[in-house]
């Protein structure tokens, strides 16, 4: 996930565009998306950009000012880059050093240039055993709201059972809470699923156990547990069992934001009839689970949703759940995409609204089928609550899509924007609106005087403002780094 950045106060527009719309606009470059990374970081005037493994390359206004490498030394001992968190002014990477005996963690802060500002911090220490140890797996979250950040690392031993050890750090890498968790078995692997560190000073982790077991091509995991960890800085950490409804899960996911110190968490499952099952029609085939967890009074509830009716009225069928947002009157919009393998087909949003109290009010499906090649992070889209509650979302199409002004994607055969030709110049932003008392779709192609086109949605980086991103995007033929307030178009 990128990380959240907040808004600056701009001063100066590059066009002389609404300034509620485009707010500032820098020269840019792309990154092929299989070298490297798009877009890491960016400001009004800075935006750092990964074109490989290693290195960041620095622009200011548009221009290239320099290139530093990711790699460092702390006492001569390699390390590991964790998490890189940026600040307004700043920016600070979490590193591990492996040895026999620990695994060291550190924190070391640069200036936007990456020029280190004073000298590397170690903050935590943890104990190995050296006789069986395998890898390490690390996985981290944090949070510009509160400045904390959540660390787990899976520790892999070939001889004795895993362990994982979660942390939740405050801004100043004290430590807050943590959990050690060792595996059931020797073979047995934890699997980070989602996280995310919420407002309040909150955080919640999906963790399963599971052996996995290859049969030919198929590949199987067996599912030990499956618990959501919540963290807080007022108390211990909370540990609860995450079930889905039927055997087979499609997916898990944590909500984006919380309403009324609540968190929801929803695991999405099917139903398959064994061999010697006998069919039984009233069973509901594909299910939701959701769960909806208080931070204040620890209760944690759950509904079950049948989604067969939903899967019924979509074309290309459900998808899986990817997002959860709450608006701002603690309704929930669950946010299902279906995509093909790498995600270069999209066929899609279905969306289900429930409001405070998990009673279901609608369902709405986005038909599209784009296709595109995962080069220049064309595919994905923006997804967000606007200021009148709806749910609007962001994404690529082709001008095709629009006879005589009305949406008519080509289901049948697909809107490829593969080739580098195709960046520039045939390749608009559209928005989906669903409204939020009917979940009516309304679809309207949008900066079309302007002539921007070809955004990149997979490494832009949302900030504080919902709806405001910074992005990589064309206007006519020209590449720009821009700050763009999607809302008030």
């Amino acid at each position: 996930m990128k990380k959240i950045i907040t808004i600056l106060t701009v001063t100066f527009l590059a066009f002389s565009m609404n300034a509620q719309e485009i707010i500032s606009s820098q020269k840019a470059k792309r990154v092929k998306a299989h070298k490297g990374e798009g877009l890491i970081y960016a400001n009004d005037n800075i935006y750092l950009q990964k074109p490989k493994s290693g290195k960041v390359n620095i622009f200011k206004d548009g221009q290239k000012v320099g290139n530093h490498n990711f790699n460092k030394k702390i006492g001569g001992e390699r390390t590991k880059t964790v998490e890189t968190i940026y600040g307004k002014q700043e920016l600070t990477r979490i590193y591990s050093i492996e040895n026999d005996k620990s695994i060291e963690l550190y924190t070391q802060k640069y200036t936007l240039d990456y020029n280190p500002i004073g000298n590397p911090i170690r903050f935590a220490d943890i104990e190995i055993d050296a006789a069986n140890f395998s890898s390490t797996e690390y996985y981290a979250d944090n949070s510009k709201q509160t400045g904390n950040t959540l660390i787990s690392i899976h520790l892999r031993y070939r001889n004795a059972p895993s362990q994982l050890k979660l942390f939740l750090f405050d801004e100043d890498y004290q430590e807050l809470n943590a959990v050690n968790a060792t595996a059931s078995t020797n073979f047995s692997q934890f699997e980070i699923i989602a996280s995310k560190v919420l407002s309040d000073d909150k955080g919640v982790f999906l963790v399963r156990e599971y052996e996995q077991s290859a049969s030919g091509y198929t590949i199987t995991k067996n599912i030990f547990a499956s618990n959501m960890i919540t963290f807080s800085q007022d108390a211990e950490p909370t540990i609860n069992q995450i079930l889905p409804d039927h055997s087979r899960i499609i997916n898990y996911t944590i909500s984006e934001n919380i309403a009324d110190d609540k968190v929801l968490i929803a695991v999405q499952s099917i139903y398959v009839k064994k061999d010697d099952e006998e069919q039984n029609d009233e069973i509901a085939k594909n299910v939701l689970g959701a769960y909806t967890y208080n931070f204040k009074t620890s209760e944690l509830t759950r509904k079950s949703y049948s989604l067969d009716a939903e899967v019924e009225k979509a074309r290309r069928g459900l998808g899986s759940i990817r997002q959860i947002i709450f608006d701002k009157n603690g309704s929930s919009y669950f946010i299902f995409t279906h995509t093909t393998t790498a995600n270069r087909i999209d066929y899609g949003a279905n969306i289900i609204k429930m409001d405070a109290d998990g009673k279901y009010l609608w369902g709405s499906h986005l038909l599209r089928k784009d296709v595109s090649g995962t080069k220049y992070n064309l595919s994905g889209q923006f997804i967000y609550v606007n200021d009148q509650n709806d749910l609007e979302l962001i994404f690529n199409s082709k001008k095709n899509v629009f006879k005589k002004g009305e949406y008519k994607p080509k289901d049948s055969n697909g809107i490829w924007f593969f080739h580098k030709m195709d960046v520039g110049k045939k390749i608009i932003p559209i928005k989906a609106t669903f409204h939020s008392e009917t979940g009516e779709l309304e679809i309207k192609r949008i900066f079309e005087k302007e002539n921007v086109n070809s955004i990149s949605y997979k490494n832009a980086i949302e900030t504080n403002e919902s709806g405001v991103y910074y992005a990589i995007h064309n206007i006519g033929g020209k590449t720009f780094v821009s700050l763009i307030d999607f809302k008030r178009k």
